[in-house]
């Protein structure tokens, strides 16, 4: 998945994104049914998904042409699992970080995939609120 979003307003000072998953197959290739907060050790600070990283990534943020007036930033996510059943489903907000240091959720999209005996539906990206296991994940402040 790859969603750009273009920052004109200058009403934030600061964005990153949150991710929850829900999956019958983990990370580690377990299968039952998980839902967590998707963040990548090491490299996010939580509750946010990801950090500016590589691109060369699964799993990345970057801020791109900027300009005085603005700029626009690029998530990708490419989630991988290697079974022949699965269902994984994404909710994905944008947070916007004020002045006062207030995060503040901008938009949350839904998206995902279905794969079956190898072949692979995409679900989505749908704009959409927020669970309640996704909105607790979310900056109380």
């Amino acid at each position: 998945m790859n969603l750009d979003v273009a920052n004109y307003s200058g009403k934030f000072e600061e964005f990153n994104f949150i991710q929850t998953v829900y999956t019958n197959i983990n990370d580690k290739g377990d299968t039952g049914f998980f839902k967590y907060l998707d963040n990548d050790p090491g490299t996010s600070v939580p509750p946010f998904t990801l950090n500016r990283s590589s691109r060369h990534s699964l799993r990345y943020w970057k801020k791109y042409r900027s300009s005085k007036s603005g700029f626009t930033m690029r998530f990708y996510d490419s989630p991988v699992r290697r079974h022949d059943f699965v269902y994984w489903r994404a909710e994905t907000s944008l947070m916007g970080r004020t002045a006062d240091g207030i995060w503040k959720r901008i938009s949350t999209i839904y998206w995902g995939f279905n794969r079956y005996n190898g072949h692979t539906k995409p679900i989505g990206p749908i704009i959409t609120t927020p669970s309640e296991f996704h909105n607790q994940q979310l900056p109380k402040k």
